[in-house]
């Protein structure tokens, strides 16, 4: 079996759409429960013990809130290690766990920041109205990345068989 695909959420339950990257890996976990390929997790910051994880995975689907007050409603980007990173142990950006895995390393894998804009960050563990329909197509954009992932997992096999 290869390596995992690994989706990775963080925010804040409690401070309403910060939330939607982890409501958003509910909803995958529930749809995958018994795909062994696809592992789901959540927490409520990223930190450099992550980065042991991202060694052992083929892609990583970062889910999170984007609190940007304009924009679109959900973004796709591609991350890069970074550059120049200052190690907090509390809080680490993507970019900074695949730096560190680079520099320890360690293989990173390909991965994406699926951003979902939160319209209300108010105390409550709802979802704004706006924030769900964002959510329901962050859902398909996170779908169209892990069926290109199976698409070249199986032309892979394929090549090598």
């Amino acid at each position: 079996m290869s390596e995992p695909i690994r989706i990775i959420a963080w925010g804040n339950r409690g401070r309403r759409d910060d939330g939607a990257g982890l409501v958003l890996a509910e909803r995958l976990e529930k749809r995958f429960a018994f795909d062994p390929d696809i592992l789901v997790q959540q927490y409520h910051q990223l930190g450099p013990e992550l980065v042991a994880d991202l060694g052992r995975c083929r892609l990583a689907i970062f889910l999170d809130a984007d609190v940007c007050e304009t924009g679109d409603e959900v973004t796709k980007c591609r991350v890069r290690a970074a550059t120049s990173s200052g190690l907090d142990t509390h809080y680490c950006s993507p970019e900074t766990l695949l730096a560190l895995g680079q520099s320890l390393g360690l293989p990173m894998p390909d991965a994406y920041l699926i951003s979902i804009r939160a319209h209300d960050l108010d105390f409550g563990d709802q979802l704004s109205a706006q924030t769900m329909k964002g959510l329901l197509l962050a859902e398909t954009v996170v779908i169209d990345l892990l069926d290109r992932a199976e698409h070249e997992q199986q032309e892979m096999r394929h090549h090598y068989a």
